[in-house]
């Protein structure tokens, strides 16, 4: 069986100073880093992310940035909180437009994955499914570093 071509775009933002996404985001782009590195035998996987333009410097190496979101939720309501959030189909349409992989995958900015992820999301697509939904676990919120990702996937 040809191995399985996997595209997992992200949407980073920009985290102010002293913010739980400041630490967060990291963590979950450091786990999606390793999960590639431990399928790289049986899963190909392209790591994109996008976002506005504010949001740039939140880029993790590993992915590749895409061209600019240029609407949100702002576009179309006003809320008691006006903050600038992305329309998930700009962002699926973002990666449907800049690759040519088989399935997207799309996961928050606040999700960290366990090593075995992509290859648990193949055996599941290879088996004849067309989509796969997989649910977050929450661990212990005293974990705050990505040197602590052992202990994370031990919780």
């Amino acid at each position: 069986m040809p191995m399985l071509r996997l595209a997992h775009i992200v949407n980073p933002v920009f985290a102010a100073q002293g913010s739980v996404l400041q630490w967060v985001q990291p963590i979950s782009f450091e786990s999606i880093v390793q999960s590639k590195k431990f399928c790289e035998q049986d899963v190909a996987v392209n790591l994109l992310a996008v976002g506005f333009d504010e949001d740039a410097s939140a880029a993790y190496p590993g992915f590749t940035w895409l061209p600019t979101l240029q609407q949100s939720v702002l576009n179309f309501y006003t809320f008691t909180e006006n903050r600038q959030l992305p329309l998930i189909a700009d962002i699926l349409n973002a990666a449907l437009n800049n690759c040519d992989e088989e399935y997207i995958v799309y996961t928050n900015a606040d999700i960290a994955l366990m090593p075995q992820f992509y290859s648990v999301v193949a055996y599941y697509l290879q088996s004849g499914a067309d989509a796969v939904i997989i649910n977050r676990r929450g661990i212990d919120a005293s974990f705050h570093s990505v040197s602590q990702l052992p202990l994370m996937y031990s919780a």
